[in-house]
């Protein structure tokens, strides 16, 4: 699945002429459905999000790809290993002649395409080598399969930045928003009936949409 609009024709589109907040023709036509069902100051609040990605395992491809095609702005790809057989199989983003490659610039193309009116970037670096500095500079950091240490870190760091941040594992949804009591990320199961109550987020685009 992609989003049938190239880069070219979103920055000819002006911004806002449609009276949506800022949100151009082009965009208010593509993301219409998610509009449809959490609104336009929502959909404004994704189009000026930055997000943090660490890890393109095969549930980071899965995450990657519903955020780009929910419209944020940015998407910044964090990973230091590169693409084994095992990546081959989970990760979809990857072609069959990226083994050996590092497994987030692999997965940068297809991702890209996606969404063109997305910012893609890529940084090939672990996620201990991060800087505070740096990660300031995101509305939202996810970090998928990562070492518990790592997350526990990153997640005391968010806090303090008041930036939210997500960890997952696979087969769980672990509780690192930055709204939260605990440091040490809680694995939950996803139920839709407790979902907000506990603001733990079926959908990484409500950990951006809804307050901390």
């Amino acid at each position: 699945m992609s989003i049938g609009v190239t880069s070219e024709e979103h920055s000819a589109s002006p911004s806002g002429d449609n009276g949506s907040e800022g949100l151009s023709k082009v965009e208010t036509e593509v993301y219409d459905r998610q509009i449809r069902l959490w609104g336009m100051e929502a959909q404004n609040k994704l189009r000026a999000a930055n997000v943090l990605l660490c890890g393109l395992s095969g549930l980071g491809a899965e995450i990657s790809k519903n955020l780009m095609l929910c419209g944020i702005r940015s998407l910044t790809l964090v990973d230091e290993r590169n693409v084994t057989e095992d990546d081959l199989d989970s990760n979809f983003l990857l072609e069959n002649d990226s083994a050996g490659k590092n497994r987030a610039r692999a997965s940068s193309q297809k991702a890209r395409a996606l969404n063109p009116m997305v910012k893609l970037e890529v940084l090939e670096a672990s996620v201990g080598s991060l800087s505070t500095d740096f990660v300031s500079n995101f509305t939202l950091v996810v970090l998928c399969d990562q070492k518990y240490s790592d997350v526990v870190t990153w997640n005391e760091k968010c806090r303090q930045l008041n930036i939210g941040s997500v960890e997952k594992k696979e087969g769980a949804v672990c509780d690192g928003d930055s709204g939260g009591t605990s440091s040490a990320p809680e694995a939950i199961d996803v139920d839709a009936e407790n979902v907000l109550e506990k603001k733990k987020y079926t959908h990484l685009a409500i950990c951006i949409v809804i307050p901390r």
